[in-house]
């Protein structure tokens, strides 16, 4: 018996390297960058793998399923609970804004559910995605409540509207205003003090074309968010915090995850699986404290919503 766990314990030694290297080339083709969207589950299949093979007195085999380990964790451990939360309560400002992040999935037929919620999380701006022509209709009372919005409604998965109490300005649709996938960039002057949004919602990378368009969405949403003042950068982006292109974003914009430190909560939850992965994001620059940052419960979509309390 301990010949068969040793021997399965081998070959999922074998697989989780294979897996690593993906990991590694990422860079380079965006099938293997897939693998790293899974980094929490590969470490947590480490750790199992790790001690059953000491376990069964296999120490080298084990020495490398902890190298592992350390591999996966390496890009995990900094978003748990134990490592410091960061930016909380900003010192170098007194502005305060609420920010709500909700896919609502085009297909979703919840509507009272999600315009109960939208109203109880008395967000200061709201960052709606897959904004069909039926959530523009359901919603049409709860949009009108505020004063200032940009709203692209698309018959795809793509429509956006950026809905807020304070003044919008220096509004740019990218690539263009009637593109099937748009995007938003705009000034949000809360009380006097210029904060810089761009919400944005890339395609999911699910081929070549696909992946290379997402990641050309999240080169240009870098030079919108860069440079000085407040920024921020809301939306599902189709990738999680361990993708090499998600790095790059926060390195080029000199951004920050709001979520590292808060805890590793997935936002998205394919109907196919039963894992769910963090692709819904927050980032901003470091002008901007987070007071706060939570999750929303099922609301029929295939993501949660994410609020998240700022100051500059």
């Amino acid at each position: 018996m301990r010949m068969l766990v040793a021997a399965l314990c081998s070959l999922a030694l074998g697989g989780l390297f294979f897996v690593a290297l993906c990991c590694l080339a990422a860079p380079l083709f965006w099938g293997f960058e897939l693998a790293t969207h899974f980094s929490l589950y590969w470490l947590l299949a480490a750790i199992v793998l790790t001690m059953v093979l000491f376990a069964v007195r296999r120490p080298r085999a084990g020495a490398g399923a902890l190298a592992l380990v350390v591999f996966f964790g390496w890009g995990v451990l900094p978003y748990m609970k134990l490592a410091p939360e960061i930016g909380v309560e900003s010192e170098q400002g007194t502005e305060k804004a609420s920010v709500l992040l909700l896919n609502l999935l085009h297909s979703n037929d919840r509507y009272d559910d999600v315009e109960t919620f939208l109203r109880e999380a008395d967000a200061d701006i709201v960052v709606l995605q897959e904004f069909k022509g039926n959530w523009a209709s359901a919603l049409r009372a709860f949009v009108a409540s505020y004063p200032h919005q940009q709203i692209q409604v698309r018959n795809n998965a793509f429509g956006l509207a950026v809905l807020s109490r304070f003044p919008l300005s220096d509004e740019r649709w990218h690539p263009r205003e009637d593109s099937p996938l748009p995007f938003l960039s705009a000034t949000v002057d809360v009380a006097a003090q210029p904060l810089r949004l761009v919400a944005i919602h890339p395609p999911p990378p699910t081929g070549q074309s696909r992946a290379r368009m997402r990641n050309d969405y999240i080169r240009r949403a870098a030079e919108l968010a860069g440079g000085e003042g407040a920024r921020m950068v809301v939306g599902d982006l189709n990738c999680t915090p361990w993708s090499p292109h998600f790095r790059r974003l926060l390195r080029d914009a000199g951004l920050r995850d709001v979520a590292r430190g808060r805890g590793l909560e997935p936002t998205w939850y394919p109907t196919s699986l039963p894992l769910g992965i963090p692709i819904d994001h927050v980032l901003v620059s470091d002008e901007i404290g987070v007071a706060n940052r939570e999750l929303g419960s099922d609301l029929g979509s295939d993501h949660r919503p994410v609020r998240v309390e700022i100051s500059f």
